[in-house]
């Protein structure tokens, strides 16, 4: 479209609305590859005085063989009449679409929540779809994004979503890389669903060799949080990963009661950890917070030590009383 015709087409308008016609004029012409049809008939319905400007498309014009190739269908959930979506008519709606939408609001951030209508959507999909889109989108978003996604959940729902969540792509994601943001986020929905997370983290524990990233996490936790998540872990086997996620949650405001049991589990597989540089370091850790309640798992203190030859054993004898010393 030549600037003559614009200017005859726009001669009805004022100035100041003038260059932002042209600009939308522009803008529209560049945008017919990706236009989508549903949306363009209902915007042909609209009266545009003089014709302003020629929105007329064919679908073949749309996109063609080689460009649907390089493409994705931006299906916008956000014009969809919820009141409407009910049984057959929400299987109308792919796993595509709805992780489509979802992607495009949250990698161009057309706003600071992704649109409530998405996200009852998605609520309305089934478990399977949900875990799916989940999944899909953990390995597409970056830190920003995945906050992003779980600040929208918590605006619009109060449900077990937001739990999927919190499984399916915060906590994934918490083992892979450490970002503040990831970490500020992960903290305050400690803070907002307490104990119920425990579980989940604990899983996660379990189903991943490669944790020191996640304890990086788990450091900032609140003692108290440490202490439950420090309880379920005692009830797996005290592998490698455990003690590195243990040295991060032992904490001097622990009671004596889970300190007490953590050196119990430590001296059941101290053959396995005779000269484990971690191991002996989360040894001397707990006998710190142990403080002179150390006398009180005297015997248990006794058997690790007989075992047990890293470094850290030397830098412990010179830690313990002097009374209590001489007898290893």
């Amino acid at each position: 479209m030549d600037s003559e015709k614009l200017d005859s087409l726009t001669s009805k308008f004022s100035k100041e609305s003038k260059y932002a016609l042209i600009n939308f004029a522009n803008a529209v012409k560049k945008s017919n590859l990706f236009s989508d049809m549903k949306q363009y008939e209902m915007w042909k319905t609209v009266e545009m005085e003089n014709n302003l400007i020629d929105l007329s498309l064919q679908k073949e014009e749309i996109i063609d063989s080689k460009q649907s190739e390089n493409f994705e269908k931006f299906v916008d959930l956000t014009n969809i009449s919820l009141k409407h979506i009910e049984g057959s008519e929400i299987q109308s709606l792919t796993d595509e679409d709805i992780e489509t939408s979802l992607k495009e609001h949250l990698q161009f951030k057309t706003s600071n929540h992704i649109p409530s209508e998405v996200i009852e959507v998605l609520l309305k999909s089934p478990p399977e779809t949900i875990e799916k889109i989940f999944w899909n989108l953990l390995g597409t978003l970056n830190s920003e994004q995945i906050v992003m996604f779980g600040e929208s959940l918590e605006i619009h729902l109060e449900n077990d979503l937001i739990i999927e969540y919190f499984c399916r792509c915060l906590l994934m994601k918490m083992t892979t890389l450490f970002a503040e943001d990831l970490k500020a986020h992960f903290l305050r929905l400690c803070s907002k669903f307490d104990f119920k997370l425990i579980p989940h983290i604990v899983n996660t524990i379990d189903n991943n060799d490669k944790v020191d990233i996640l304890s990086l996490y788990l450091t900032h936790m609140e003692s108290t949080l440490q202490e439950s998540l420090m309880c379920e872990l005692m009830r797996s086997d005290f592998t490698g990963k455990y003690i590195l996620i243990a040295k991060c949650l032992v904490n001097r405001d622990m009671a004596f009661s889970s300190l007490k049991k953590l050196m119990e589990v430590m001296a059941n597989s101290v053959e396995h950890y005779t000269t484990d540089k971690e191991y002996g370091n989360l040894l001397f850790k707990l006998v710190t917070y142990l403080g002179k309640d150390s006398s009180r798992v005297e015997n248990i203190l006794r058997h690790i030590l007989i075992n047990h030859k890293s470094i850290w054993r030397t830098k412990l004898l010179k830690a313990l009383p002097a009374t209590e010393s001489q007898d290893f």
